[in-house]
């Protein structure tokens, strides 16, 4: 897996839709609730082409930024974690 910062694109990123008002940036779990109604219309067949692949494009975009939140957060545990004995 090549690390978050070779991936780009997910720093900042903001809501859409009723969120997007608030001016603030995204977290973890907002990026990852978006991302699951996205899958859900996406796999419901509703979405006509044009709006399928809107869809799909914001999903990699939320799709990148979980990783890049999920590689933080591992890197910021394993700083933490005491190093084992050689």
């Amino acid at each position: 897996m090549p690390p978050a910062a070779s991936r780009g694109g997910g720093a900042g990123l903001r809501p859409v839709g009723a969120d997007a008002d608030q001016g603030r940036e995204m977290n973890f779990e907002q990026a990852q609730a978006e991302l699951e109604r996205i899958v859900q219309q996406l796999e419901s067949g509703q979405a006509d082409l044009d709006d399928a692949i809107k869809l799909w494009e914001r999903g990699e975009e939320l799709h990148r930024f979980c990783l890049e939140q999920l590689d933080s957060a591992q890197g910021k545990i394993e700083a933490l974690r005491p190093s084992e004995p050689a």
